[in-house]
């Protein structure tokens, strides 16, 4: 395909207008007077949803612009990252290699399965290897092992994702005017960074997905300073919500989301955006939030997640039943 056309098919896959904000009415904020909002970055697209449609925005025209055919990234098996990006690589007839944490399962699941139906590679590293994604030394051997390709760190931990955030926070203005507090899902942490760079009206709160998630602090002070950017609001991390572990999850979370569904037709996923949610419910509920605040949450999307677990039965019978249904009618819609 000539780069030409990459281009035009960049221009109509990452075109698209402003993602729905919507007002959520509840108990928890009416009886403090807070004004709750969530930014439907969900919406955006049916598999490149949320912070990976914008991350991947200039990254991809990075790729195009300096003629790169192979994308290689990390992942774990079931990457919402990874699923949006051979979905895009796929749109833009770029090839995907992905590098998988973890012994190859058959049958695949959901998410490897998408991959594979897309036609890209998939390599599985052990998980001792998969640890070395942040060395130095480890990665320019990857390099050599891929010279044709463009490397992009996992969860598209790269300055180009920035840009594609900033936009967002620009967006909302235009959308909201300001607000007093940005809550987000906070993964790898380069959709925070993106935020907390730009010139947000508020705090910004970021609930890990993860335990012990400190260290990601460092990496997003890191990022900012390798691109000469400051953070331009105060944010707090929490890392207390990650309810026993990254992916992990328990009835009281699936309840949850189940139930936020009912009361506002919003499905949050499993492994992000609902333990967040969960964690500001949580701080509101302290009295952590002043009475009168106008909170917006961010919506990264990621509800791909859901299959994975159904596949794997993960989940109590009636609660499959529920989320099963409430993905049947998303899907219809």
């Amino acid at each position: 395909m000539h780069e030409l056309n990459r281009l035009e098919r960049w221009e109509h896959l990452f075109s698209a207008p402003p993602s729905t904000l919507v007002t959520l009415q509840s108990y928890e904020f009416s009886a403090k007077q807070i004004k709750f909002y969530l930014k439907c970055d969900h919406q955006l697209h049916p598999f490149i949803s949320g912070n990976k449609w914008r991350k991947l925005k200039y990254i991809l025209h990075h790729a195009i612009e300096n003629k790169f055919d192979t994308i290689v990234s990390f992942g774990g098996a079931y990457s919402n990252y990874l699923h949006a990006l051979s979905a895009a690589c796929a749109e833009l007839d770029l090839h995907l290699i992905a590098l998988v944490r973890g012994e190859e399962t058959k049958p695949l699941n959901p998410c490897l399965q998408f991959i594979h139906n897309k036609q890209h590679d998939l390599v599985y590293l052990s998980r001792n290897e998969y640890k070395k994604r942040y060395d130095a030394d480890y990665i320019q051997g990857v390099k050599q092992q891929y010279p044709q390709a463009l490397l992009v760190p996992e969860g598209g931990f790269h300055e180009l994702a920035l840009k594609g955030m900033q936009q967002c926070v620009a967006e909302l203005q235009q959308q909201l005017g300001d607000w007093d507090y940005f809550c987000l899902a906070l993964g790898s942490g380069g959709t925070t960074a993106g935020v907390i760079s730009a010139s947000v009206p508020g705090d910004v709160w970021a609930f890990a997905a993860l335990k012990q998630a400190d260290y990601l602090q460092i990496q997003i002070n890191k990022l900012l300073s390798e691109q000469g950017l400051t953070k331009q609001s105060f944010y707090k991390l929490f890392s207390q919500y990650a309810r026993g572990g990254f992916a992990k999850i328990d009835v009281e979370l699936v309840q949850f989301c189940i139930q936020f569904y009912r009361d506002h037709g919003i499905l949050l996923d499993p492994i992000y955006t609902g333990k967040a949610m969960m964690g500001l419910f949580d701080r509101i509920a302290q009295g952590e939030i002043a009475n009168a605040s106008r909170v917006v949450f961010y919506h990264s999307g990621g509800l791909q997640a859901w299959f994975g677990y159904l596949q794997r039965q993960q989940l109590q019978v009636e609660h499959a039943k529920q989320i099963s249904a409430i993905l049947m009618t998303l899907l219809k819609g």
